[in-house]
């Protein structure tokens, strides 16, 4: 991963032979396919995150910062990190998801991509704030999103998640504005 290979290397021959020239065990080595790499990979990343959000006290509120980026292959991903303090008062960040985006990236989409994460990790009830660059989708993603959790009554008003420009975003659109 830190070279940017796909996974579908190790299941190339010459990889594969390559591997084991090195391998010292008995019999050829048996490689996993890029399917089962990608699926234990994502799994073992699942395993991580829930069991550090088990820190989380029952109360507790989380703050989000999202920012949406496009890989050099093209994949277009929306980042979603998390921030909380655990149950012994330590400061905890993580990234809680790594999303592939399809289509426009309007902010109900977007919105959609967030819902979706947010639900499968029970948070939907417990978002203080979402911090965001300064791109006009993004105050729609907020809006949408606040919609849907007044609507299922995960949140009981607008107010109940508050959205935080990133700070750094901001100081850099000044020099650019003079």
């Amino acid at each position: 991963t830190c070279l940017r290979l796909p996974f579908q290397t190790v299941e190339n021959p010459v990889f594969q032979r390559l591997l084991n020239l090195l391998y010292s065990g008995p019999g050829t080595l048996e490689l996993p396919s890029a399917k089962t790499l990608r699926r234990r990979l994502r799994d073992a990343v699942t395993v991580q995150q829930e069991s550090q959000l088990l820190d989380l006290p029952e109360d507790a509120k989380v703050s989000l910062a999202l920012d949406c980026l496009t890989s050099p292959f093209q994949q277009a991903f929306m980042a979603i990190t998390v921030y909380f303090i655990d149950k012994a008062w330590n400061y905890r960040e993580m990234l809680l998801g790594f999303e592939p985006l399809h289509g426009s990236h309007t902010g109900i989409n977007l919105s959609d991509v967030l819902h979706q994460l947010l639900k499968e990790r029970k948070l939907l009830d417990r978002i203080f704030s979402v911090t965001t660059d300064n791109a006009t989708n993004n105050e729609t993603l907020i809006r949408a999103l606040q919609e849907k959790l007044i609507s299922t009554g995960a949140i009981g008003s607008r107010e109940s998640i508050v959205r935080v420009p990133c700070m750094a975003h901001v100081i850099q659109l000044c020099p650019k504005q003079l």
